[in-house]
């Protein structure tokens, strides 16, 4: 959403300091978590592009990015060596609930703010 509304530099800035006060306030840090704020800054970016560059509405935007963002995660945490069924569950269970809860909150809350954007 603050990526899309905006614009890149936002999103990615907004993904960085709410990603690393999560992982610092829950004594989290390590790699993997640190990716995942990686991929949080690309699906900023990846927002504003398909959103203000190809002019994708919100709600569709979101949708791809959370699909490219899965896909992404998938290999980048096998990699760091994330167990194959943890990582798939986690990945799994976080783009549903990307896509089924916030999905629809956000869409709404775009709805209410983009007029004035």
């Amino acid at each position: 959403l603050m990526g899309y509304a905006f614009g890149p530099i936002v999103g990615a800035i907004y993904a960085a300091v709410v990603g690393m006060i999560s992982l610092v306030v829950n004594s989290h840090v390590k790699l993997a978590a640190l990716v995942s704020i990686f991929l949080a800054m690309v699906g900023g970016v990846l927002s504003y592009v398909l959103g203000n560059i190809f002019g994708i509405p919100f709600t569709k935007a979101f949708f791809i990015v959370v699909i490219v963002r899965t896909v992404l995660a998938f290999p980048i945490y096998s990699t760091l060596g994330v167990d194959p069924v943890e990582n798939f569950t986690h990945q799994t269970s976080q783009m549903l609930c990307n896509l089924i809860i916030y999905l629809p909150l956000l869409g709404l809350i775009y709805g209410l703010i983009g007029a004035y954007l």
